[in-house]
């Protein structure tokens, strides 16, 4: 495929560098000569320092043979208007990135008009995700497999379990789930048909949901659940976008949220949208700062400041 990015940052470096390892032709561009030179040096693909937006630089480099455009820039506004120039310019599909929530309840809207066929919003994608994992009871990962239909969840052969001693083979299970490994000693196995649960083994099965919860009931004598706290109190550091979206989501579930932001302008903009979250001025890094605001009585604390090295032990 002939793909565009349009935006060297980090998602178009990573865009660029996944698509470049595939039998595709990659091309870059971007304003910033220095971010193109990083990706360059290390992606095949071709660099291309021009403004996006530039209609004869889209036509110099094939725009209307084009499989993909990708607007990933920082302004969403760029990103659409780049999307609807390629469109109409003959490219095949585009997609833009579009982050600011003033825009999530507009995004169908966007996409009929400017001819838009994919909008991609990390940052909300990434507080579903983080939503997820804080709430859910049972299942330990909710990646949304075949629609969100299929789920993997962890369970306990009880000591007195009439599993015990049983070959997998000779166990009920239903037709769409699958014991895919076992715990045992602090050691993994991959189960077999004649593997022999024992008690205490752990079992992590996947499958459709529903067949999942059938399972469960089926054997609820006979294994355990892992417990899970209830969250009650989130602690997020950092106060981003996906700060918003995540601060905004654990709201609407009943979750007291307390945000720790260091750029003052922007914990009055967070402290106006998010009315009944707690918006701290402090910097997050500062264990000071986190010790006043009893991070030890969180039942979870959410780093999502920008920084990738910022790790809190």
């Amino acid at each position: 495929m002939n793909i565009i990015i349009v935006g060297a940052g980090k998602l178009g470096y990573s865009l660029a560098d996944m698509f470049a390892i595939k039998d595709n032709n990659v091309t870059v561009i971007d304003n910033d000569s220095e971010a193109l030179q990083r990706a360059s040096a290390h992606i095949d693909m071709m660099a291309v320092h021009a403004n996006g937006l530039n209609i004869d630089v889209l036509e110099q480099i094939n725009i209307a043979i084009t499989d993909v455009l990708i607007a990933v820039t920082e302004g969403d506004e760029t990103n659409m208007l780049i999307s609807l120039i390629a469109k109409r310019l003959g490219c095949k599909r585009v997609v833009a990135r579009i982050r600011n929530p003033e825009y999530s309840s507009q995004l169908d809207f966007l996409k009929q008009t400017l001819g838009i066929d994919y909008i991609a919003n990390p940052d909300l994608e990434t507080a579903k995700e983080i939503t997820k994992q804080l709430l859910t009871n049972e299942a330990i990962y909710m990646d949304d497999f075949a629609g969100g239909k299929v789920a993997m969840s962890e369970f306990t052969v009880a000591t007195t379990s009439y599993l015990t001693g049983k070959c997998i083979k000779n166990i009920n299970l239903p037709k769409r789930i699958l014991i895919v490994s076992i715990k045992r000693n602090e050691e993994m196995l991959i189960p077999k048909g004649d593997t022999m649960l024992l008690a205490g083994d752990q079992l992590y099965l996947i499958g459709v949901k529903e067949e999942l919860h059938n399972f469960a009931m089926m054997y609820n004598d006979h294994l355990i659940k892992p417990e899970r706290k209830k969250i009650k109190r989130v602690m997020i550091l950092g106060g981003g976008k996906t700060a918003y979206y995540l601060a905004k989501r654990l709201i609407q579930s009943g979750i007291q949220v307390k945000i720790v932001e260091r750029n003052k302008e922007r914990c009055k903009e967070l402290a106006i949208s998010l009315h009944d979250a707690l918006v701290i001025h402090g910097d997050a890094t500062d264990i000071a700062v986190l010790v006043e605001e009893n991070v030890a009585n969180m039942d979870a604390v959410v780093m999502v400041t920008g920084f990738d090295e910022i790790i809190f032990y």
